[in-house]
């Protein structure tokens, strides 16, 4: 395993012992490293020995991103999810892989910097700089169409994912165009700490893992004052036309994100009548799944029904490939 690797899937611990934080998040950082390591290995393992993909280093500020490449077109960039406190680039490769298999694609799967270490907006400039980099190299280095350019993202990975049409613009001072997102239980609204945040109907009144809620808002909350105004961390905040064009949001209801999906879905829907949008020009849809929870994608076959999981997924397919369809 390369070390860049190992520290990857170590550094909750890395940052508990060696970072500049608060007490109050060493320890829950500690506490999250077994969790962390766990999900790691379920997703990695796996995939030890599998051909499919390429690990490629792009350079950014501070550190790499590791990327999935396979010489198609068009392109699509993934985002993992993990509260932005951790994950690898491997977490969503059954996604990413059958996206590649059933619509000819180029997914590239990055990592970013990772909470409380790296606060906001430290992610986010991690996946300007990917983008950034696809800009100038997608055709050259992957054989992929920058024109033809989607994205996808899991829990925190959504939220970036949603930024990215709102990033810095490239070297030239052109901006890559994004033609749709898919986003998977997204927070879009991290102005409200989690634990303050609406509890929707059905969610469990004991959450064994809510000492860990202070790390899962080390990334939005460690502004000072408070970031409350930037829309790439708040995508809620954004107006409509700097969004990706077309947007799928696959909404579970026992999610404590639900209810800010939901607003963020409408008033995006109310703006695009307001201004007379067609909906061959933009489109905005959402698909909820009443006994979704947040992560349950990711969770192995035997804890969920996995008709659910099939059911998102192909609507993520399907959508993408209409967005090829109608661009190509």
């Amino acid at each position: 395993m390369h070390l860049h690797t190992i520290l990857t899937w170590f550094s909750p611990t890395y940052s508990a012992l060696f970072s500049p934080l608060l007490w109050s998040y060493r320890w829950r950082l500690l506490a999250f490293q077994p969790l962390a390591l766990l999900i790691n290995s379920l997703k990695y393992l796996p995939l030890l020995f599998s051909p499919r993909y390429t690990v490629l280093r792009i350079p950014v500020r501070n550190k790499h991103a590791n990327t999935s490449r396979r010489f198609l077109a068009p392109l699509h960039l993934d985002i993992h999810g993990g509260g932005f406190l951790g994950g690898i680039a491997e977490m969503d490769f059954p996604f990413c892989s059958r996206l590649s298999d059933l619509t000819g694609t180029v997914v590239v799967s990055t990592e970013y910097r990772h909470a409380p270490a790296y606060p906001f907006p430290a992610a986010h400039e991690d996946v300007d700089d990917v983008v950034d980099w696809l800009f100038h190299n997608a055709g050259s280095e992957l054989g992929a169409d920058r024109g033809m350019f989607t994205v996808s993202g899991f829990s925190a990975g959504g939220n970036l994912a949603l930024a990215v049409s709102q990033g810095r613009r490239c070297r030239r001072g052109e901006r890559m165009k994004v033609k749709g997102s898919v986003t998977f239980y997204a927070p879009v609204d991290l102005r409200v700490p989690p634990e303050k945040k609406p509890v929707p109907p059905g969610y469990p009144k004991i959450d064994p893992l809510r000492f860990l809620l202070p790390l899962y808002d080390s990334y939005a909350g460690q502004g000072n004052p408070r970031e409350v105004t930037d829309s790439r961390l708040h995508p809620i905040l954004a107006d409509v036309e700097t969004l990706p064009r077309n947007m799928l949001f696959i909404i579970p209801t026992i999610d404590i994100p639900l209810h800010e999906q939901l607003t963020f879905v409408e008033r995006m829907k109310a703006d695009l009548h307001k201004k007379g949008v067609k909906e061959t020009e933009r489109k905005v849809e959402s698909i909820i799944f009443e006994k979704g929870f947040h992560g349950w994608l990711e969770v192995p076959s035997f804890a969920i029904d996995e008709q659910t999981r099939t059911e998102a997924f192909n609507a993520a397919f399907q959508f993408i490939g209409e967005i090829h369809t109608r661009y190509s």
